[in-house]
């Protein structure tokens, strides 16, 4: 079978000699240009910058507004994990390590509630939340000095209860559990009987 081409006033095309069946482009070549990107060229040769968008910009994940019903059980969770570690301090500045241990139990139904809260609030404050509960896991309340039970209480009152907490806030709250003898890496390090 043999092509041949031709030009007629549909534009340019190509037809089969044998069955004169032909294909035609309707449009002129500089003219058929795609909307999805530009040529690094004019028609008339003058180089321009190239700008591609062949495609689609990723669209952010967005996170449906939170319910004030929802804000507000968060904002009833932090004050009360805040009550709880204020009688965790008055427990042990007193002595009572009953109470102590109690107390540090509420705490930590307290802040799992908030886990399940913690889409409501920025990325980085359900970091500072896990870093915590990492803090309180495993641990003997009735051991707690006065001194780490004002770290804890510090911790909730001024990072989890902050506004907008962003990476300064974290390595603040990070800063303040270390300097009162927590391990906040304690759930990823290794123990001394796997090494």
């Amino acid at each position: 079978m043999s092509y041949e081409s031709y030009c007629d006033q549909g534009g340019t095309g190509v037809g089969v000699r044998d069955r004169r069946e032909s294909v035609s482009k309707l449009t002129d070549v500089q003219e058929a240009r795609s909307t999805s990107y530009d040529l690094p060229y004019h028609k008339s040769g003058t180089v321009q910058s190239n700008r591609a968008t062949a495609r689609a910009k990723p669209q952010t994940k967005q996170v449906p507004p939170a319910s004030p019903a929802r804000w507000d059980a968060v904002r009833r969770e932090i004050e009360r994990a805040e009550r709880e570690t204020a009688l965790m301090v008055a427990a042990a500045t007193a002595g009572d390590l009953i109470e102590l241990s109690n107390a540090g139990f509420r705490v930590v139904g307290a802040l799992e509630e908030l886990w399940r809260f913690r889409s409501e609030r920025e990325s980085d404050w359900g970091d500072l939340l896990n870093v915590l509960q990492i803090v309180l896991a495993q641990v003997e309340f009735e051991r707690f000095s006065p001194a780490q039970c004002h770290a804890i209480r510090d911790f909730i009152t001024q990072c989890l209860s902050a506004g907008v907490v962003d990476r300064d806030d974290m390595e603040a709250g990070i800063r303040l559990l270390r300097n009162a003898g927590f391990d906040p890496w304690k759930g990823i390090s290794a123990t001394k009987e796997s090494v």
